[in-house]
């Protein structure tokens, strides 16, 4: 039992040091802001709900302003009457301090409000 419990605790120690290199990496090649915004599109949904993911998405992030993607005015007015509460949501879900401004862009083409 003790050689299956120092074996455990090998492992977490060698998980910490790959999270470490990782971390390191990312650093070191510049990869925070690109890190930063796929981390926030694949938990998009999770942050704001299903009902904005699916008219909104995130496009990049600049000196922690992050610029969103809205499929029409209608939802660019009402977010922007809430992007405070958005900026909360998204800083508390990762408990840091990830974006400090928000601004709504309206994507060019064909609205999904308009598509069956």
């Amino acid at each position: 039992m003790a050689g299956a419990n120092n074996q455990i605790r090998m492992d977490r120690c060698q998980l910490k040091e790959i999270g470490q290199l990782i971390d390191e990496l990312v650093k070191s090649r510049k990869w925070e802001k690109n890190f930063a915004l796929e981390k926030l599109r694949q938990d998009w949904e999770k942050i704001v709900g299903r009902n904005i993911a699916k008219h909104t998405m995130p496009k990049f992030i600049k000196a922690k302003r992050l610029f969103i993607e809205v499929d029409s005015p209608i939802w660019s007015t009402q977010l922007n009457y809430s992007k405070n509460q958005v900026m909360d949501t998204i800083n508390g879900y990762y408990k840091e301090k990830m974006v400090k401004e928000i601004f709504f862009n309206i994507k060019r083409g064909e609205s999904k409000d308009n598509k069956q």
